[in-house]
């Protein structure tokens, strides 16, 4: 394994770089795993234990709150890789983890484990873990339970997995931060129940990874109900339109009050989605706060008045880059407007379950407080709001072209626009903002997005001017163009002088300065309103409060200029 030393920077208290700071073999692997170990990972609860397992042998581990990371150990150095691809390296666990390979005897291992933390009494939770790696003193209570073994000394391991657990122990039994997973053996699907109701039900640990001999492995969890009510829903495209794809959901910590939560799509049946679809429809609203699903399509706002229950299998409240973030809601001349964003949470694999005709929507019915049956380390009614900047100015669309091409039968659509965002004298802002989306729906990843920020308005222009001649070459044909007028002039791309009054260009101009910063930034308005991926893609781009920034989701989408995580510019 090679390891780019310059790609790696200092943390707290370890090291840490993305996926390019090792070389292709290893990265390949790590990423390859994961996604291999999970086309064979069945989700199930306790009560289909007994109706799903078959045989007379069951390998039942323990499920650890953590981050699956993958152990490299290679020639005296030691780092562990993550499934979004982050490296890291000098965690007193992982440091100890290659100690006793070598001590083992054994020079070069791949060691799939979840990293934790030690929780003393009861579980330890993600969110724990997440807050440790941002804090120097508590990099020592993090824990490595290893789970797998891929290779030692180059070459593969092979065996049952009741063969690699007493391998993992051989090498691991030792170790104070470092050790093998729990592990009991089971002779029947009752045995599994026993071992879950001891070590879930009585313990409160998380859940159980089941495997056997055959090919399935099988992740028992229990699951949580809640209350929601819904704000919104996105239709369905393709032989799902007419009908609804996902729901929007909220909480309310107070009358009047929504917090948006997070979004729901599985468990509706046909029926359901084409019921709701017809109800939806006709109690759409007007919304400032706009938000995407999981395939780019707005979610429609509509009045609070639907409550359902779902299940969800976990919440998540606090991320690497710091707490989670929800918007807060209110209804003002029947039209929904932002109230604030608050240290909030996300709902993990939520699943519908029904409609509650029985339930209002209201703080009692939908109340925040029903998360805490979650977990006892969070309490989301002491999360102090911060309000939404309504005194900044609005941002001024300069500039908006559409570009269509048909290939093969698909719609291409790529989409330029620059605004300004008025805001550039708090010094938290840009001046100026570029935006080019390029939608393909034959490319695996058919959206493909690019913000670049100026303080000089010359600059921006011949940002503008640049991408347009790299992207829009033979074939396109121009299908929609604004351009707003300009000091006499319609804003074109054209630079103008140099500015006189002394500012000079963001240097860096794509991702630098103060302006390039705002996708860490990204706070109470852009960035925060779009909570899909894709959404806060765009938002942290467009500089935290400054939005304006569009994703084209179709190609009628981007004509329409309707679409993406975007508020009030």
């Amino acid at each position: 394994m090679k390891i780019d030393d310059g790609r790696m920077r200092a943390m707290h208290g370890y090291e840490e770089g993305k996926i390019d700071a090792v070389d292709t073999a290893s990265s390949s692997l790590a990423l390859s795993y994961k996604k291999d170990f999970l086309k064979h990972f069945i989700p199930i609860t306790r009560q289909q234990i007994g109706r799903r397992l078959t045989g007379n042998r069951y390998y039942v581990t323990r499920k650890y709150d953590g981050e699956y990371a993958i152990i490299f150990h290679d020639g005296g150095q030691t780092v562990t890789i993550n499934r979004s691809g982050r490296v890291r390296r000098g965690i007193p666990c992982i440091e100890e983890a290659g100690r006793l390979l070598d001590a083992a005897g054994i020079r070069q291992a791949v060691v799939p484990a979840e990293i934790y933390v030690e929780a003393g009494q009861g579980r330890g939770r993600l969110n724990a873990l997440l807050s440790a790696l941002a804090d120097r003193r508590r990099i020592g209570s993090l824990r490595l339970a290893v789970f797998d073994l891929l290779e030692t000394d180059g070459k593969p391991v092979r065996g049952s997995y009741g063969e690699i657990w007493k391998r993992l122990e051989g090498i691991f039994s030792g170790g104070k931060l470092v050790h093998p997973v729990e592990m009991e053996v089971a002779a029947s699907a009752e045995g599994v129940e026993a071992i879950y109701d001891d070590w879930v039900e009585r313990e409160g640990g998380e859940g159980l990874v089941v495997r056997s001999d055959g090919p399935f492995v099988y992740k028992i969890k229990p699951r949580h109900s809640l209350d929601a009510v819904v704000v919104g829903f996105s239709e369905g495209t393709g032989s799902m339109k007419g009908q609804v794809r996902s729901l929007l959901l909220a909480l309310m910590p107070a009358e009047g009050r929504y917090q948006v939560v997070g979004r729901v799509g599985s468990g509706l049946t046909e029926e359901m989605r084409e019921t709701l679809y017809s109800r939806f429809s006709r109690e759409v609203i007007p919304s400032e706060y706009i938000v995407t699903d999981m395939d780019y399509v707005a979610f429609r706002m509509i009045r609070p008045e639907t409550v359902i229950e779902l299940t969800a299998g976990d919440l998540l409240y606090e991320t690497e880059s710091g707490p989670k973030q929800n918007t807060v809601l209110r209804i003002e001349a029947n039209a929904y407007r932002i109230a604030a964003t608050v240290d909030g949470v996300k709902l993990l694999a939520p699943v519908f379950v029904r409609v509650r005709m029985d339930k209002r929507a209201d703080a009692s019915d939908v109340r925040l407080a029903q998360i805490e049956r979650f977990t006892a380390s969070f309490d989301p009614t002491t999360a102090q709001e911060r309000p939404a900047p309504e005194s900044l100015p609005v941002s001024t669309l300069l500039f908006r072209e559409v570009y269509l091409k048909t290939l093969g039968g698909k719609t291409m659509v790529q989409k330029f626009m620059v605004w300004k965002t008025n805001k550039e004298q708090t010094g938290e802002y840009p001046a100026f903002v570029l935006y080019h989306a390029n939608f393909s729906p034959g490319r695996a990843d058919p959206l493909r997005r690019e913000v670049k920020v100026s303080s000089n308005a010359a600059q921006i222009g011949r940002l503008l001017r640049e991408s347009l001649e790299q992207n829009v070459r033979g074939g396109w044909s121009k299908a929609a163009t604004f351009h707003a007028a300009r000091n006499g002039a319609a804003f074109n791309g054209t630079p103008e002088p140099d500015r006189t009054d002394g500012s000079a260009p963001a240097k860096n101009s794509s991702h630098g300065g103060k302006a390039g910063s705002a996708g860490r930034t990204t706070g109470s308005s852009a960035g925060r309103t779009a909570e899909s991926s894709a959404g806060r893609t765009a938002g942290r781009g467009a500089a935290k409060k400054t939005t304006g920034a569009e994703q084209p989701l179709t190609a009628s989408a981007a004509l329409s200029g309707t679409n993406g995580p975007s508020r009030r510019k």
